[in-house]
């Protein structure tokens, strides 16, 4: 047996207050392997990844399991010897099964079918002949643990017309025996699949193609009758894996690329009834307000929805990122999710819902096994924001910036993040707020460019044009002039999503800066900031007054705080990531919290009642 080493290098607690858990994980693996499947338990999730060498012709398969909030805890490897040529699935528990081609007679190819055991013992054998075969290719061979038979899907060229490619579709039992084989035409000169799954019915789903051109997704029953078929792309079109429903209905993500080098994906999900009608083919373009979408799973909810993780660039020569969204029955957005700590190029293996109502899926990144992980209302997932510095300060630097009730003074550096050391900006959804920004210039001076960005839907990403909520142009004034001032106003949108979340302001020379990336001249600053409307940031249970139902204190804080409270109340302490730190039920009258041993930071006071919306504040907790 061979062993393999995994260490994991990032895990995520949940970030969004409230949420379900989440994480987005990466665990080094050895170069060349792919991630297969995820296997959710109620304890546990274990991810599949391995290897074919072709020059040993060996297959090496890794077990990796995590605890539910991607805790690494162990793996497993082994090394299995393969038939040269093979193709090869293997059993959880161990067994394999592999397929391979070879030379019945001269001229004479034959597809065989084996089974074996972990060590390589032979269980089964079975033997395929095809009318005068001269070549087969396989396609797709899949195993569907669940129900125990397994696929084989490819094509063979016959002695009598070389030219054209004749598809076959095999379903054979794990006992050696074969259960049907259906050919198919018309024959082409090219035929590939793209995708093959099985179906609880005992049934399979394929995504293929002949010569090239349109793409095609048939159903077959489990005696191999095909149900239905529907054209779902065409020649410059790539297709996610087909995903059933519990209903029978089938999902599909589809992306069409006409230009390569613009790099513009037209992505869209389609879902199609049990007897194959067309019930939603929904650009995804516009709805994630995105330049390209490659949607490279689909995971069908108990709920008859779908979600998609796939990858997603926002604007024309942005390197493209993963997300995860959800959608309804009907095809709206129910949230999206992006995730940034590590980006294309990808390889995605699968997806399943989760016991909590969210998505995990898997695959390989640079080498790296990744799990990325949301909750049933999406947020909950990793929050590290893309990074931003200005390479040069010291010519000029952000020496000040006012907002509201922010007024923070600060010296040249690349990058100062505030989001850990000052209390949270609150901002009012629909409100207008004054702000003055001021450059500190060492002794030439420049003009300079402003812009203020707040991730307004909390996802994760400066990605709404509405999100920079302040852009403007500070002149330059004469050499030796020490600081200047640029005023204005942020508009926050009505629209904003409610909580804690980022702001970001940057500043550079002479050209606007984008949210991501080094600027060659200036500096970036980010704060945190809590996005409220009248019940988030004050509670209004019954139509009391708020002054009398509630006083929190003191704030900033430091070994205690003080809830007082007109009427009982549900009250939870989260810190910044939304883990819960502190619960308990408060009564009338003053209720004492414990703070002394909790880190300093910025934590989230929750107030509930049943049936009455949760009000929240931010918490500045400090260490003398």
């Amino acid at each position: 047996m061979n062993t393999l080493r995994f260490v994991i290098i990032f895990c995520a607690l949940p970030w969004a207050l409230g949420a379900q858990s989440g994480f987005g994980a990466l665990y080094p693996a050895t170069s060349g392997f792919t991630g297969r499947d995820v296997w959710v338990r109620d304890y546990e999730y274990r991810v599949y990844a391995d290897q074919f060498d072709a020059a040993t012709s060996t297959f090496t398969r890794i077990d990796m399991e995590t605890g539910l909030d991607g805790t690494y805890w162990g793996f497993s490897g082994h090394t299995y010897a393969v038939p040269f040529g093979g193709r090869i699935v293997v059993d959880r528990g161990g067994d394999y099964v592999t397929a391979e081609t070879f030379e019945a007679a001269p001229e004479v190819q034959k597809l065989r079918l084996s089974e074996r055991q972990m060590n390589g013992q032979l269980v089964s054998l079975l033997d395929y002949t095809f009318p005068e075969a001269v070549s087969i290719s396989i396609d797709q061979f899949v195993l569907p643990v669940p129900y125990g038979d397994y696929f084989v899907a490819g094509s063979y060229r016959r002695a009598d017309a070389p030219q054209l490619a004749v598809p076959f579709l095999i379903k054979a039992s794990r006992s050696g025996v074969g259960i049907w084989q259906t050919p198919f035409n018309p024959a082409g000169n090219t035929f590939h699949v793209d995708a093959l799954m099985a179906t609880p019915d005992g049934g399979c789903i394929w995504v293929h193609s002949v010569d090239g051109t349109d793409r095609y997704l048939e159903k077959f029953s489990g005696s191999g009758q095909s149900l239905w078929r529907q054209t779902v792309g065409g020649p410059l079109s790539y297709l996610s894996p087909p995903a059933e429903a519990p209903d029978g209905s089938v999902w599909l993500g589809r992306f069409d690329d006409p230009i390569p080098s613009a790099g513009g994906d037209a992505g869209a999900l389609l879902h199609f009834a049990t007897d194959g009608a067309l019930l939603l083919d929904l650009p995804l373009n516009p709805v994630l307000g995105a330049h390209a979408v490659r949607p490279a799973l689909i995971v069908p909810m108990s709920d008859g929805g779908a979600a998609v993780c796939g990858a997603l660039s926002p604007a024309l020569g942005v390197p493209a990122r993963p997300f995860s969204a959800r959608f309804d029955t009907d095809g709206a957005l129910l949230w999206v999710k992006n995730w940034f700590f590590f980006s294309e190029p990808l390889t995605w293996a699968t997806g399943r819902e989760t016991p909590d109502g969210g998505i995990v899926c898997s695959g390989m990144a640079a080498n790296q096994v990744f799990l990325l992980k949301t909750g049933a209302e999406g947020g909950a997932g990793n929050a590290a924001y893309c990074a931003s510095r200005g390479e040069f300060p010291w010519h000029e630097w952000i020496a000040g910036v006012q907002i509201g009730d922010l007024d923070q003074v600060s010296g040249k550096w690349w990058y100062t993040d505030h989001t850990t050391d000052l209390p949270p900006l609150s901002l009012e959804a629909g409100a207008t707020v004054p702000l003055e920004l001021t450059t500190g210039y060492s002794w030439e001076t420049f003009d300079e460019y402003w812009s203020v960005w707040i991730d307004l839907d909390r996802n994760g990403w400066f990605d709404n044009a509405a999100e920079r909520v302040f852009q403007g142009v500070q002149q330059r004034p004469p050499n030796g002039v020490p600081a200047a001032q640029l005023s204005g106003v942020l508009v926050i949108p009505e629209g904003a999503t409610l909580g804690p979340t980022r702001m970001r302001v940057s500043m550079q020379r002479g050209a606007w800066p984008s949210p991501c990336g080094d600027l060659p001249f200036g500096e970036v600053e980010d704060y945190a900031v809590a996005l409220t409307d009248a019940g988030l940031r004050e509670p209004d249970w019954a139509g009391k007054d708020v002054v009398q139902e509630v006083r929190v204190y003191p704030n900033p804080a430091s070994d205690y705080l003080f809830v007082e409270l007109r009427a009982p109340a549900g009250i939870r302490l989260f810190d910044a990531q939304g883990k819960l730190c502190l619960e308990k039920q408060g009564t009338e009258g003053v209720s004492v919290l414990r703070l002394d041993l909790l880190p300093a930071g910025i934590y989230w006071l929750a107030l509930s009642r049943p049936g009455e919306k949760t009000a929240s504040w931010p918490v500045h907790l400090v260490r003398n």
